[in-house]
């Protein structure tokens, strides 16, 4: 083998360490759907061991985790938003290669050092991203069915309207403006809903000095709760600091009510999806003038 092929077969085959696989890296594009599938492989897995595990403790200690007409609506809007997020990626990796290349400045693909700066700065994109989902009424409309539940298990961590897949992946341009590779983008992006799945549950008290840096499942049952001093609390993914920082952190004490103020009396998927469309769209069509539009579309919930 010459040095040009030599120099061919290195770049095309060298093991990428994002990738966190043992197989030779492919082209770009082939990389990226390798990696975000691999991802969502290993979630689903996961999802599945830590909901049978609840679910048999649950049934053991008569806990009452789980209501079988809320737990398959959350499997079926977890199925739609998986769908969506696949349906999607092609679209999403072509306009995220798009962007990245206007980009000033580019961050090297496989530094470890560049992905963990990429994992902090995708959990502050996340932290604004979802504090803007429960602040504007457009967003709240969007986010307000993964609240819906009135009960606290793994299941309600895929609850969701899968139409928020589209809305995340344009919040998240920036990082891309910022030099950091699409690969870093979908893959600490991966991360953090990864991580988030255990947070959903009852059963996990309080963990000690961690609870100080990440988040837990002590805080996101307080972002969960209805009760006064929980709403619009703990938004942070990963790092529980940025709440701290940006004033938006309770401690739970007082035992937590899920759910809404005003529930949704409905089991009914595509219902609990666009259960808060109506609303908005009816409410913002009887404002007159644009601006004022906007406004309504715009405003606190």
């Amino acid at each position: 083998m010459n040095s040009v092929n030599c120099a061919k077969f290195c770049r095309l085959h060298v093991l990428n360490p994002i990738s966190l696989g043992f197989t030779f890296a492919e082209p770009k594009k082939e990389r990226i759907f390798m990696v975000t599938d691999w991802t969502s492989i290993m979630s689903s897995v996961v999802f599945i061991v830590l909901v049978t595990s609840e679910a048999i403790l649950s049934r053991r200690k008569n806990l009452e985790l789980f209501e079988r007409r809320d737990t398959l609506a959350n499997i079926a809007l977890g199925i739609l938003t998986f769908a969506t997020k696949m349906g999607s990626k092609a679209a999403i990796l072509l306009l995220y290669t798009s962007i990245f290349e206007l980009a000033p400045w580019t961050f090297p693909e496989n530094s470890w050092l560049w992905f963990i700066a990429g994992l902090l700065l995708n959990d502050l994109m996340f932290y604004w991203y979802h504090r803007i989902s429960h602040t504007t009424r457009f967003f709240w409309a969007l986010h307000v069915a993964h609240h819906s539940s009135e009960k606290m298990n793994i299941t309600t961590a895929i609850r969701g309207n899968f139409l928020n897949n589209l809305f995340h992946a344009l919040f998240w341009i920036p990082m891309l403006f910022l030099g950091f590779p699409p690969i870093i983008v979908l893959t600490t992006d991966a991360f953090s809903y990864f991580y988030q799945l255990w947070l959903h549950t009852r059963i996990i008290p309080k963990l000690g000095p961690i609870e100080r840096v990440l988040n837990t499942p002590s805080h996101h049952r307080v972002h969960h709760g209805s009760n006064p001093q929980y709403i619009d609390k703990n938004y942070a993914a990963v790092f529980i600091f940025w709440d701290k920082i940006f004033g938006t952190f309770e401690e739970e004490e007082e035992e937590v009510r899920y759910g809404l103020t005003k529930p949704f009396e409905t089991h009914n998927p595509l219902k609990i999806a666009f259960y808060e469309f109506g609303a908005v769209f009816r409410d913002t069509a009887a404002r007159k003038g644009f601006k004022a539009k906007i406004k309504e579309l715009f405003r606190k919930p």
